[in-house]
């Protein structure tokens, strides 16, 4: 069987990149009944408190066809108006 990467990194992000052979594995981990996803993001300008509520309620998407899942947000690092925010969705 031919190698499948489990999930994608994004054009500007960092990470490990699983490869597996197992359509099992790649199914367990990626659908939706799949494992919780941890996302670091460094963000310019720092979001507020109201902001991270509003982020984890769940935010309309961009083209304007619905909202975000609701999701754990919170605030890990805070320096020069900048920020790191982690986002738990499962």
């Amino acid at each position: 069987p031919a190698l499948r990467p489990v999930g994608r990194l994004d054009a500007q992000s960092v990470g490990l990149l699983l490869l597996t052979d197992s359509s099992q594995l790649v199914n367990r981990l990626t659908g939706p009944e799949s494992c919780e996803k941890e996302y670091l993001l460094r963000v310019t300008p720092r979001p507020n408190g109201w902001q991270l509520k509003q982020l984890a309620e769940g935010v309309q998407i961009a083209d304007g066809k619905g909202l975000t899942n609701p999701c754990m947000v919170s605030l890990v690092q805070a320096d020069d108006g900048r920020g790191v925010v982690r986002f738990v969705i499962h």
